[in-house]
């Protein structure tokens, strides 16, 4: 009687396919996301900025609709950039009697037109232009001293620049 030899192919498949399988993913897979080399300044319009927007003429009252602890802060703004300016946001810092600051609130710059309130995105500010604006802040802190607060331009949106300068096509 003739005995047969078995080979033990079937294990031996089961377990080198698994392995076979695992660096075939480990070569053809990314091993991580591919950077994008960040736009070049001749890629990027400009973008206004808080030193483009000049505030004038303040005048500031208690805002009745809003609550005791509500302010409007109404004045003019002239915008001296070379974009329309769709969008601005203020970062007001009101004090305490000793001066020191109690709370830092943001607000959007709104546009007044016949005495409505409108967003400048309606009808942007354009460059040298001037408009007056209104600010409206609630819950300021009954520890406020009253002043005026310290206002800061925090946020600038505009349009493309207005002297015709575009930026460049980089679907080429």
């Amino acid at each position: 009687m003739h005995v047969r030899k078995r080979r033990p192919w079937i294990p031996i498949a089961l377990i080198a396919l698994p392995i076979l399988l695992l660096l075939v993913l480990f070569f053809y897979l990314p091993q991580a996301p591919k950077a994008t080399a960040p736009p070049t300044n001749a890629m990027v319009p400009n973008q206004p900025t808080g030193g483009a927007l000049q505030i004038t003429q303040m005048q500031m009252t208690r805002h009745a609709q809003g609550g005791p602890n509500s302010v409007n802060i109404e004045g003019n703004i002239l915008n001296n950039g070379d974009q329309s300016v769709i969008g601005a946001t203020v970062e007001a810092t009101f004090r305490d009697q000793s001066n020191q600051p109690i709370a830092r609130m943001a607000a959007p710059i709104m546009a007044v037109e016949g005495g409505v309130t409108k967003a400048f995105v309606d009808n942007p500010l354009a460059p040298q232009a001037n408009r007056e604006f209104r600010l409206t802040f609630t819950s300021v802190p009954q520890e406020w001293n009253g002043q005026e607060p310290e206002l800061r331009i925090a946020a600038v949106a505009g349009t493309t620049p207005t002297n015709n300068q575009t930026a460049p096509n980089t679907n080429e």
